[in-house]
């Protein structure tokens, strides 16, 4: 990923885990209700991938875009 010299790293990890965590929670609670006996490292192992998936594909390229002002101070 190049970064111009003003990019603010610390609020983009501050925007990308705004927007992760309700996305993680929600799958977790999705997981938990489907699978009561799994122990969580299997339960993570399930949910990390969609969660990747999701950051590359549509979190990260929409915070860019959407906050570009802010993340560029």
């Amino acid at each position: 990923m190049s970064t111009s010299p003003n990019f603010s790293r610390s609020r983009f990890t501050l925007a990308v885990t705004l927007a992760t965590y309700p996305l993680m929670t929600a799958l977790l609670y999705a997981v938990i209700a489907f699978t009561p006996e799994w122990p969580i490292w299997l339960r993570t192992m399930l949910v990390e991938p969609i969660i990747a998936t999701a950051m590359v594909w549509v979190l990260v390229p929409s915070i860019r875009g959407l906050l570009r002002v802010w993340l560029h101070p």
